[in-house]
């Protein structure tokens, strides 16, 4: 929150400023240094703020022994998951839920259409989507594939008629790894990768 008080005018070159304020601990005095007065809050330092928030809290000794095998130190600096392996269902899911939280490329790509509303990674996925709606040809976004390194593969669309169909703009080199070792594990499906060109032949773009 925004104290205009904090605020002092130059006169000379007529900008503002933050105006700072010499503040200490109210309760151990400790030198808190110079802040916005917006900032001063309870007018304790981080390590008193956070011994008056849990005064006279008692922990369980169950809750003590939690915290304890849930700590990395209390595991020899181990993290408690490593060496555990996934199913291929957590997998699948695991994938899902991490493209679903990455936003910044996926806010302003959405489908609504025939197969309802879908978060897609790209503009030429919408309209090769909205392509082939227009065609009548039936799909599922982002089918999930197991491939033999463990790792969870999705192409872009499956068709009703099978066929995968990867769109791609840049080829990165790893893509290039996964969609080879794709096509290698899966030799029985037909595959299509389509790159700018091609979608423009058949009028997507």
């Amino acid at each position: 929150m925004i104290d205009l008080n904090d605020y002092v005018v130059n006169q000379e070159d007529n900008k503002s400023s933050r105006r700072l304020y010499k503040m200490t601990c109210t309760l151990c005095k400790a030198d808190r240094g110079y802040q916005r007065k917006s900032r001063l809050g309870s007018g304790l330092c981080r390590s008193c703020a956070s011994s008056v928030t849990h005064k006279n809290k008692k922990v369980s000794s169950k809750t003590k022994k939690l915290m304890s095998n849930n700590s990395y130190i209390g595991n020899g600096g181990k993290h408690p998951l490593l060496g555990k392996k996934h199913s291929d269902e957590t997998k699948a899911k695991l994938s899902k839920i991490a493209s679903k939280q990455n936003k910044q490329y996926r806010s302003d790509f959405k489908y609504n259409g025939a197969h309802g509303c879908i978060d897609m990674r790209s503009s030429w996925e919408v309209s090769y989507a909205k392509w082939l709606d227009s065609k009548e040809i039936k799909w599922k976004y982002e089918p999930s594939f197991k491939l033999s390194n463990g790792k969870i593969y999705t192409p872009d669309f499956k068709l009703e008629d099978g066929t995968i169909v990867e769109i791609k703009g840049y080829f990165r080199e790893d893509a290039k790894i996964k969609w080879q070792m794709f096509k290698d594990e899966y030799p029985e499906l037909k595959k299509s990768l389509l790159m700018k060109s091609e979608l423009k032949e058949l009028g997507v773009l």
